[in-house]
């Protein structure tokens, strides 16, 4: 609702548990595992944001090392843990709008 005119933004639905036969079709499609919970593009560069709980989420092996291919290629990652740490890095990157009263 708060999400900035001209910053795309989408979730990749990685994470819950499927069919290994879909699992596999998938990966041949070129799905990855550690992408980030939420994607936006802010002024041509790509943005990443993995969410987790506050207490208790923990970043997998397979998440750091996706966020770290990212970072190489010139993404901006980072994990919050809970609602206001994710709306402070959205904020801080420009991708939300402004309040509505």
């Amino acid at each position: 609702m708060r999400g900035r005119c001209g910053v795309p933004w989408w979730h990749t639905p990685n994470g819950e548990h499927r069919d290994p036969a879909i699992g596999a079709k998938l990966k041949r499609m070129g799905t990855k595992p550690g992408v980030p919970d939420v994607l936006c593009v802010i002024d041509g560069r790509l943005h990443g944001l993995e969410l987790k709980r506050e207490r208790g989420g923990r970043v997998s092996p397979a998440q750091r090392a996706m966020h770290d291919e990212l970072r190489a290629a010139g993404a901006i990652v980072e994990t919050a843990r809970g609602l206001d740490e994710a709306l402070a890095v959205l904020l801080r990157w420009g991708a939300l709008g402004p309040r509505s009263t």
